[in-house]
């Protein structure tokens, strides 16, 4: 209700953007994502055989459509490593224990130095089925991993240009996970293409250019406003 209200709305993503537009008439709004810690080096062939996934162990995180995913791989030297705590946790290991994956799948639980699993680990996958500005995302593609997400409601598009620096694909689609994993772990080659198109984010999320960002839309409407 207080939306049609303000001089100019900031918000994270194309569709919200969109949605905002569409329920307030408003004509001054602004996607601007989230600002992000710039990385400074990429080295996308010392990494280790890891799929990464970073984010609370919750349903709308979609861990479970990963974890089915990485049972249909074949990818014998390969870890998929969980980072967070959820509800979810014992429910996920059991849906490991049943597959027979408990020395491939591993849960971290918090740790204080995902950073570090940022910079190590060679994929990202990001099965997320509801997001609104997917920062995990964000941070593995700023740290250069090859990244593979669902295309959910917002966030991920856009970040992930498919087939570009990563792999969008229909939410909640498990063979196309894993084909699109699969393809990752079998081609090195493009896995540093899309490690290297993923780093250039930087450029996008780096806190001066969201500040700039901030500092420009908000001039403008105090222009218009003396205008």
């Amino acid at each position: 209700m207080v939306y049609r209200f303000a001089e100019g709305i900031i918000c994270q993503s194309k569709m919200s953007k969109e949605f905002i537009e569409n329920e307030t008439e408003s004509k001054n709004v602004i996607s601007i994502p989230n600002p992000l810690v710039v990385v400074e080096d990429n080295n996308p062939y010392n990494r280790d055989k890891i799929i990464l996934n970073v984010g609370r162990l919750v349903e709308k995180k979609g861990q479970k459509y990963l974890i089915e995913a990485f049972s249909k791989l074949n990818c014998p030297d390969w870890k998929l490593v969980f980072l967070g705590d959820g509800h979810l946790k014992d429910e996920l290991m059991e849906q490991v224990d049943m597959l027979g994956l408990r020395e491939s799948i591993i849960f971290k639980g918090t740790v204080s130095n995902v950073s570090d699993w940022y910079q190590k680990s060679a994929i990202f996958a990001f099965p997320s089925i509801l997001e609104g500005y997917p920062n995990a995302l964000a941070e593995a593609m700023c740290n250069g991993l090859a990244c593979v997400s669902f295309d959910c409601n917002t966030g991920p598009s856009d970040i992930i240009r498919n087939g570009v620096n990563g792999f969008l694909i229909e939410e909640k689609n498990v063979t196309r996970l894993t084909q699109k994993l699969q393809l990752l772990i079998d081609d090195e080659e493009l896995r540093v293409n899309y490690s290297n198109e993923a780093f250039k984010l930087n450029k996008i999320v780096d806190q001066n250019v969201i500040a700039s960002d901030y500092f420009k839309f908000c001039k403008s409407l105090s222009v218009k406003k003396e205008l």
